[in-house]
């Protein structure tokens, strides 16, 4: 009940945070944000919105890698912009760029063997999205939402593995 006398703009705010899509009527993010914090998939009105939304993160992303340090102007913070480490490794000052990488894409294989290893153990009919969330902080600390969605992706990838598995043994 406290989210109806939330404003639009706030709502907003919330999913942004978690890293949601932000589009919709007031009483949809509503939805969106109490079906995110109890683990629940998207509303089937709501998979295409997510469909859509995840196709322009990645677009962000690429658009972000291709212009790293350009920004868009406006006074805004651009998503993708250049960190403080990115710009010491640029102007010459910081020697860390390959081991940040190497770290990256550690962790990277760590969150996939992570989130495979939770899907393959779970039982499917009661675990639920918070209960990954959960254990990914308990394993990693507070991921970044980036991560959040990579280690989504993961598990919606793992699942339909553990379904064809399942459906070729029978």
């Amino acid at each position: 009940s406290a989210l109806i006398h939330t404003t639009v703009g706030e709502l907003r705010r919330m999913l942004k945070q978690v890293n949601l899509p932000t589009e919709g009527a007031k009483h949809e993010l509503a939805i969106r944000i109490i079906r995110e914090l109890a683990g629940l998939p998207p509303t089937e009105a709501d998979a295409l919105v997510f469909e859509e939304f995840e196709l322009q993160e990645a677009e962000r992303q690429k658009a972000g890698d291709k212009n790293k340090g350009k920004g868009k102007g406006k006074g805004r913070f651009v998503r993708g912009s250049t960190s403080i480490a990115e710009e010491e490794e640029l102007d010459g000052s910081g020697d860390e760029g390959e081991e940040e990488d190497k770290h990256k894409s550690d962790r990277k294989a760590e969150l996939r063997t992570f989130v495979t290893a939770f899907i393959d153990n779970s039982d499917l009919e009661t675990t639920k999205l918070r209960d990954l969330n959960d254990a990914l902080e308990l394993q990693f600390g507070e991921l970044s939402p980036k991560m959040l969605i990579r280690a989504r992706r993961l598990a919606e990838k793992a699942l339909v593995a553990r379904q064809q598995a399942a459906e070729a043994e029978e």
